[in-house]
């Protein structure tokens, strides 16, 4: 049986989300949820630290242009803020680059493992 990461709880009522316990998480006070966000991506697996902002398997999904590894990594990476912030600082820093020739994200990592998209072969230049 495989172990899932769980911070802080939600409660519901009538399949509606009515409180949020949020626990301290690495930076911040979250909840998350990886066995929502493995199995049920339908249901809340994370909200923000100050926030009232839930997020589900499908919403991390479509932050990602349906790319489920970048997806993933967003997921695990995500310890206070909202998922868009971290997002964007992946973006910013370089990390993460949209392909010009496709429009998928790449993980770039600051040029260290090659520059070509997987998804379409264009080279991809900062």
């Amino acid at each position: 049986m495989e172990k899932y990461l769980k911070v802080g709880k939600i409660s519901s009522i009538y399949g509606k989300e009515v409180l949020v316990e949020r626990e301290f998480y690495r930076q911040g006070l979250i909840f998350k949820d990886e066995e929502a966000y493995r199995c049920r991506p339908d249901d809340v697996c994370y909200v923000p630290e100050l926030s009232d902002a839930t997020y589900t398997a499908k919403d991390f999904l479509e932050l990602c242009n349906g790319q489920q590894e970048f997806a993933d990594e967003l997921f695990d990476e995500v310890d206070w803020q909202h998922p868009e912030s971290l997002l964007e600082d992946l973006m910013v820093n370089s990390e993460w680059v949209i392909c010009p020739g496709c429009g998928r994200f790449v993980d770039y990592d600051n040029g260290a493992n090659g520059t070509i998209c997987p998804g379409c072969g264009t080279t991809i230049e900062e």
